[in-house]
């Protein structure tokens, strides 16, 4: 069952079933069949062109098993002009042409109610995976997500994504843009590799979502610090997120968990405890600009959040860990103070 609960963002759980609507063009045939499609989404143990398990396997494990995504495949729909002119445009607005073309062509196959999963009146993961390779950014089909709102059998076909297919087969495009439809996470520029919804790094074995935004979906248990605490914990890697909060702006906190460079997270340079910094005040992630969502990089550089796609995107230094910068505090550099520049008290020490 999916059912939203309570935090900063959409919390689906359990099954959550996903049309997937494939398209493609007079000019632009699709490389793969339908049933491969629905392998690359949906079968267990999935290894074609060096992926990491299928996309439900990602999401899967990235939530602990608390996310099961099944995705329908739809048979092709052929579009009614070329991928050349959808490519055209200022903006995304021949993507909202071929978006409208594509689920009036699906409605009468389609029984859109059977994605509604949490019952609320609205679909919660409608995709369109189209033929051929992406080409401009932020123009034509650029993979996307987005709002659609119209009523169809009775719901609102609401949140979309859109991929491509391209000549392979790979994770982390479509995950990206599930991570915008169905959990409402927003792109983190500036946060380098250590997030899904960051960097573009390894495509066929991308980064799981950071741990504060899976300790927010319930994937991971979550341990609120407060300044009367003084005690002793062992952070496992992939285990318990710590949460620090200012009692004077509650929108505002510290986040710190340890992340190590194995399994999905194998393309991270070194590991340790990764803190972040969370302020709600700040509306998105717009570097060289103050982020709504940082990494605090222990080393100090901000190499990080000087630019929207930093290169490398990880690096060993950016973990506070024994031997290296053991401590964060009021004192060290980078320190604790909260975004006011106020201390927070908060002194985190191996």
């Amino acid at each position: 069952a999916y059912a939203p609960g309570t935090g900063f963002f959409p919390r689906p759980t359990g099954t959550v079933k996903g049309l997937v609507l494939l398209v493609d063009f007079s000019d632009q045939a699709g490389a793969f069949s339908q049933q491969e499609i629905s392998d690359w989404l949906n079968l267990e143990g999935y290894s074609e062109f060096g992926c990491n398990g299928s996309v439900r396997d990602f999401f899967h494990d990235m939530s602990n098993g608390i996310v099961d995504l099944q995705s329908t495949v739809s048979a092709y729909y052929r579009a009614r002009n070329t991928k050349a002119y959808y490519e055209g445009g200022a903006g995304y607005e021949r993507a909202d042409e071929l978006l409208n073309e594509v689920i009036a062509a699906a409605d009468p196959d389609i029984d859109f109610s059977e994605y509604d999963n949490d019952g609320d009146g609205k679909t919660e993961s409608i995709s369109i995976v189209y033929a051929g390779p992406s080409v401009t950014w932020g123009q034509g089909l650029w993979p996307h997500s987005g709002w659609l709102g119209q009523q169809h059998d009775g719901v609102t076909v609401s949140r979309y994504q859109m991929t491509n297919m391209g000549d392979s087969l790979s994770l982390y495009v479509f995950s990206h843009e599930t991570g915008h439809m169905l959990f409402g996470w927003p792109d983190l520029y500036g946060f380098g590799d250590y997030c899904l919804m960051g960097n573009y790094m390894d495509p066929t074995n991308p980064v799981p979502a950071n741990d504060f935004f899976r300790a927010d979906q319930g994937w991971i248990a979550l341990t609120d610090i407060t300044a009367m605490t003084n005690a002793t914990f062992a952070a496992s890697a992939g285990g318990t997120g710590y949460r620090y909060v200012n009692p004077a702006r509650p929108e505002e906190l510290f986040f710190w968990s340890n992340v190590q460079n194995t399994g999905r997270w194998g393309v991270l340079a070194g590991g340790g405890l990764l803190m972040l910094h969370y302020d709600g005040a700040i509306e998105g992630n717009n570097p060289p600009n103050p982020l709504e969502l940082a990494v605090v990089q222990a080393d100090g550089q901000k190499d990080l959040d000087a630019t929207t796609w930093p290169s490398p995107g990880s690096d060993a230094n950016d973990y506070f860990q024994a031997g290296y910068n053991a401590e964060f505090s009021s004192t060290t550099s980078p320190n604790s103070n909260w975004s006011d520049g106020s201390g927070s008290g908060l002194r985190v020490y191996a």
